[in-house]
C-alpha cells in the first residue's frame, strides 16, 4: 500500500561512526525511528556511500547493525551512492516515487554534507522534508578552526531548515520524539482538480516567465499542459555545459511544476524533447528511462534551434491528474 512518508537514513556506517559526534546517541535515536517506521508499515531506504572513504566490502563500509536494513522487508531498502547527493545517479527518486512516497524524514551523517545535500535534493525533486533535528550528526573537529563544532553546526542546520520556505513543499524540523509516521505527510492530499473551463497558472519565479508573458505551467481540470522548460536552476538562473546534467535539471523543474499543480511524473502522457543536436538525445536515455521507464508516456523528439545556445535540451510535457 503507498505510504506518504518514507526514512531515509544516510550514511551510517561503521567506518564514519568513531569520527561521530555523539555517535551512539545518534544510532539509539534512528534505531527507535526505525521501528516506530515499520510498526506504522512507512518505507525505510537505508542509504550507504561507497566513495573513496568508503570502500565497498570492508568493514568501514558496512551500515551499523543496529540500522541495517532486513533484506527480508521489502520495505526496508538499500541504496548505493558515490555522492553527497542521495538522488544522484541512484534509485532513490524511482524507488520513493514508486512507493507513493511524498514526504521524506531525514537522519544520519553528516549534517553539513550528505544530510544536507540530500535534504535540499529531496525539496527539489518534489518531496515535502521532515528533517529529525536529533537524527543528524557532524565529525568530531577541536574547538579551534574555521568549522564550526559539531553541536553548533547541528544547531545551526536545524535553524535554518526551521525558517526555510521551499515554493509548495513543507519544510519541518522536528525531534524524533514527535515524528509520527501513521499521520499523513502534509502533501499526501492532492489539491482538488480545477473545474472543467477554469484555468489555474503555476508560475516558477523564472525571469523568463515574467519577461515573455507565459507560466511555467496551466491547470485546466484534470489536464496539466507544462510549457518547454530547459536546463536553468531557476533560484541561480545559471545553467550546466553538460546535456545530461540539462536534463536532469529539466526534469527537477518540471516536477516541481506538476507538484505545484497537484501531479507528478507518473501522470504525464506526452512528452516532447526539443534538442538543437540530434547526438546529444542518445546520451539522455538513462536519465529518461529512469524517470519515465515505468509511466510510458506518448513521445517525440525534435531537432531544432532554442532561445539561448547554452541550452542543449529542452522538454514539454501534458497530464492527466488522477484523483
Amino acid at each position: 500500500m503507498p505510504h506518504g512518508t518514507a526514512l531515509l537514513v544516510i550514511d551510517m556506517q561503521q567506518g564514519f561512526l568513531p569520527i561521530a559526534f555523539r555517535g551512539a546517541e545518534t544510532v539509539a535515536v534512528i534505531a527507535g525511528l526505525r521501528r516506530r517506521a515499520k510498526a506504522a508499515g512507512a518505507p525505510i531506504v537505508t542509504i550507504q556511500d561507497q566513495g573513496a572513504d568508503a570502500e565497498p566490502g570492508t568493514d568501514g563500509w558496512r551500515i551499523v547493525p543496529d540500522l541495517a536494513p532486513d533484506p527480508q522487508d521489502p520495505l526496508d531498502l538499500l541504496v548505493h551512492k558515490t555522492t553527497a547527493d542521495g538522488f544522484l545517479r541512484t534509485d532513490l527518486d524511482r524507488i520513493l516515487r514508486g512507493l507513493g512516497v511524498t514526504e521524506v524524514v531525514v537522519t544520519g551523517f553528516a549534517t553539513e554534507i550528505c544530510v544536507e545535500t540530500t535534504a535540499r535534493q529531496a525539496l527539489s525533486h518534489g518531496y515535502d522534508l521532515l528533517l529529525v533535528a536529533d537524527g543528524h550528526t557532524t565529525s568530531v573537529r577541536p574547538d579551534s578552526g574555521t568549522y564550526a563544532v559539531p553541536a553548533r553546526s547541528i544547531a545551526h542546520h536545524n535553524e535554518i531548515y526551521r525558517g526555510m520556505t521551499f515554493p509548495g513543499r513543507s519544510v519541518r524540523v522536528l525531534p524524533a520524539a514527535d515524528v509520527d509516521f501513521a499521520a499523513p505527510a502534509p502533501s499526501a492530499q492532492r489539491p482538488a482538480a480545477v473545474p472543467a473551463g477554469v484555468r489555474r497558472a503555476v508560475l516558477s519565479g523564472s525571469t523568463f516567465e515574467e519577461q515573455i508573458g507565459y507560466a511555467r505551467a496551466v491547470v485546466d481540470g484534470d489536464r496539466v499542459h507544462v510549457s518547454g522548460t530547459t536546463g536553468f536552476d531557476y533560484a541561480t538562473m545559471t545553467i550546466s555545459d553538460d546535456v545530461v546534467a540539462q536534463a536532469e535539471q529539466c526534469l527537477r523543474n518540471i516536477t516541481t511544476a506538476l507538484t505545484e499543480a497537484g501531479a507528478s511524473l507518473t501522470d504525464v502522457v506526452r512528452v516532447r524533447y526539443l534538442l538543437p543536436d540530434r547526438a546529444d538525445f542518445e546520451p539522455c536515455w538513462p536519465v529518461l528511462r529512469r524517470h519515465f521507464g515505468e509511466v510510458r508516456p506518448a513521445a517525440t523528439m525534435l531537432v531544432c534551434g532554442l532561445a539561448d545556445p547554452r541550452m542543449k535540451i529542452e522538454m514539454e510535457v501534458d497530464a492527466r491528474r488522477t484523483t
